[in-house]
């Protein structure tokens, strides 16, 4: 059953602000601060906590990141584990700047190459 929320939190911070949260029905505090709610919460902080575990699956497909297309591949893969919420947006923020170095470290790599063609080339001529 979802409760419905009604009003603010009654809850002072320790700066002397108040909580800017709604509370719950029939309570005067948010679900954070409402002392009732403490089991729920603690139940709700304990699943948050082995949701955010890294598990590692040993059947699990391994992607090479090799081309400019593995790269692509990598963000779609990401982009759709965050919209299924099986990945937090610090979690793609990451991905995305790993694919960075990567693709710079293969354009780096491709400059390279060619500059030792053309080196080569001109060494033929």
């Amino acid at each position: 059953m979802v409760n419905k929320i009604t009003s603010q939190c009654k809850y002072i911070k320790p700066d002397g602000s108040r909580c800017r949260a709604y509370c719950v029905e029939n309570a005067p505090y948010c679900f954070w601060h409402d002392p009732e709610s403490k089991s729920k919460r603690m139940e709700a902080q304990r699943k948050g906590g082995l949701n955010r575990r890294n598990i590692y699956d040993e059947n699990s497909e391994i992607y090479r990141l090799s081309t400019y297309d593995d790269i692509i591949r990598l963000y779609e893969i990401a982009a759709n584990n965050l919209i299924r919420g099986e990945m937090t947006a610090q979690e793609l923020r990451s991905i995305v700047y790993l694919g960075k170095i990567l693709h710079q470290m293969q354009t780096e790599t491709n400059y390279g190459m060619i500059k030792s063609i053309l080196g080569y080339m001109s060494e033929q001529n």
